[in-house]
C-alpha cells in the first residue's frame, strides 16, 4: 500500500530537520560595507575584524561606520570581553531590519579562537528610534540654554520644553552621596511630620529593608555655555548608549522634555545646574529617540 504523505506534513518534516535553513556564512566586512550592503551574504551574517567602538554597554554596543552609527545587540558584552581578558579580535554579527537596521552579536573571535555569544532580547532591549517626520516635536517650547544665566524663565515647572545643548556624563562617588542623603535628610525633617512610623523595636515586613547604599552612579548632564540641567530618568541602557555615543563624538543636540525641579540660586551659582530635567526625546544620528 503506497502511503501520501499530505504537503505540509512533509514541509513539517523538512523544516524540523533544519533542510531549509542555511548555515551562517560570516563573511569578512568593514562595519560601513556591512551596513550598505556591498559586502554581500546570504545569511546577513559578518565578521567585523576593523571596527570602531563609540560606546559600549552591557548589552549593547555603538559601532561607527563613516558616516554612519550602528547599534549592536550584545548581550553580557562586558562581562565577555572581562573573560577574555582583551578586546575581541573580531565580531561575528547578524544583520536585522527590524524594528530598523541594526547587528545582533553572534559571537567573538579570540586569538583566532571562536567564542558564540548569546542573545537575550529581555537583556539588548534596543532604544526607540524613530523618523522625525513621525514625531512632531512642535509642541515644545524651545529656549536657548545658555540665556538662563541671565534669567532664568519663570514657570518652568511641568511645562514641555525644548533645547540644544551638548551631553555630559559625570561618575558621583559614594563621598558625595552620602552628603546628598544627609542633606535630604535634614530638608525632610525640616517638613511637617508624617504619620508616626512603627516603633523602633518592630522589626521591617521581610523584602522592606532599607538598601544598601550605592558606591557610586553616573548621571547625566544637558549643557550650554555654564547652564547645565540634570537629566533624570536615564535607566534605559540602550539611552544611554546613545548618550554615551554622543560624548564621544562631541556631538550636540536638540534635548525635549519637563523641568521637575528648580535648583535654588545658590545651587545655580555653586554648580551652574539649574534644574533636574525629565527627558522625552531627542536627537540622534538623524533621527529620534523616545524613551519609554
Amino acid at each position: 500500500m503506497r502511503i501520501v504523505l499530505p504537503a505540509f506534513g512533509l514541509l513539517l518534516l523538512l523544516s524540523s530537520c533544519n533542510l531549509f535553513e542555511k548555515e551562517e556564512t560570516f563573511v569578512d566586512a568593514s562595519v560601513a560595507a556591512a551596513v550598505n550592503g556591498t559586502a554581500v551574504s546570504e545569511t546577513n551574517t559578518f565578521r567585523l575584524a576593523d571596527y570602531d567602538i563609540l560606546a559600549e554597554g552591557q548589552d549593547h554596543l555603538l559601532l561607527k561606520a563613516g558616516n554612519a552609527i550602528q547599534i549592536v545587540a550584545a548581550t553580557g558584552y562586558q562581562d565577555s570581553v572581562a573573560r577574555f581578558g582583551k578586546k575581541p579580535d573580531a565580531l561575528l554579527v547578524k544583520k536585522w531590519t527590524n524594528p530598523y537596521p541594526h547587528f545582533r552579536l553572534r559571537g567573538y573571535e579570540v586569538d583566532g579562537t571562536r567564542h558564540d555569544g548569546s542573545f537575550v532580547i529581555a537583556a539588548s532591549e534596543l532604544p526607540i528610534l524613530m523618523d522625525r517626520k513621525l514625531y512632531d516635536t512642535s509642541f515644545f517650547q524651545t529656549y536657548e540654554l545658555a540665556a538662563w544665566e541671565e534669567e532664568m524663565p519663570d514657570k518652568l515647572m511641568g511645562n514641555m520644553i525644548g533645547f540644544v545643548g551638548s551631553v555630559e556624563r559625570v561618575v558621583i562617588d559614594s563621598t558625595t552621596l552620602a552628603k546628598e542623603a544627609a542633606a535630604a535628610e535634614k530638608a525632610a525633617k525640616a517638613k511637617p511630620k508624617a504619620p508616626a512610623a512603627p516603633a523602633a523595636d518592630e522589626a521591617p515586613a521581610p523584602g522592606t529593608e532599607a538598601p544598601a547604599p550605592p558606591k557610586e552612579t553616573v548621571r547625566y548632564y544637558i549643557s550650554s555655555g555654564n547652564v547645565r540641567v540634570q537629566i533624570e530618568n536615564t535607566t534605559e541602557p540602550g539611552v544611554r548608549l546613545l548618550l554615551d555615543g554622543m560624548i564621544s563624538q562631541g556631538k550636540k543636540g536638540a534635548f525635549y522634555g519637563t523641568i521637575n525641579e528648580v535648583s535654588p540660586p545658590k545651587i545655580r551659582k555653586d554648580t551652574k545646574i539649574y534644574g533636574k530635567f525629565q527627558l522625552s526625546v531627542f536627537d540622534f544620528a538623524n533621527r529620534l529617540c523616545v524613551l519609554r
